[in-house]
């Protein structure tokens, strides 16, 4: 029997859009995209069949709790994403710079761990 595909919720449509056909060629279910100018999501969202159109991160995680959270937003916005999302049940892949301090990164490997999930940055 074949288990459900993962779903996913990516943050950030600058590098975020290149998660997505990624992701989709895995078998996985892009469930939500977020990011503030709506017209550019509703837009990457109806190229790759993507249901869910968020404007803010904490909606998206509220309703589709995907997953996997693929963040790519500005940096400085990493940490607060990573521990919500991995409070919230999701495995996290985070872009680059992961955290603005080594303390913020310390908090998301904390909140990986307690959450028992995985969290990695990406590399290319």
């Amino acid at each position: 029997m074949a288990s459900a595909p993962r779903t996913v919720g990516v943050i950030g449509l600058g590098f975020g859009r290149a998660h997505i056909p990624a992701f989709q060629s895995h078998g996985c279910q892009i469930v939500a995209v977020c990011q503030r100018d709506q017209k550019a999501a509703r837009e990457v969202a109806a190229r790759y069949g993507v249901p869910g159109v968020f404007e803010r991160w904490q909606d998206m995680l509220e309703q589709t709790r995907p997953d996997i959270v693929v963040i790519a937003s500005p940096p400085a916005i990493h940490r607060d994403i990573a521990v919500a999302a991995l409070e919230a049940g999701a495995h996290v892949l985070c872009e680059k710079p992961l955290a603005m301090t080594a303390e913020e990164g310390r908090e998301m490997m904390a909140a990986a761990q307690r959450a028992k999930r995985t969290a990695m940055t990406s590399f290319n």
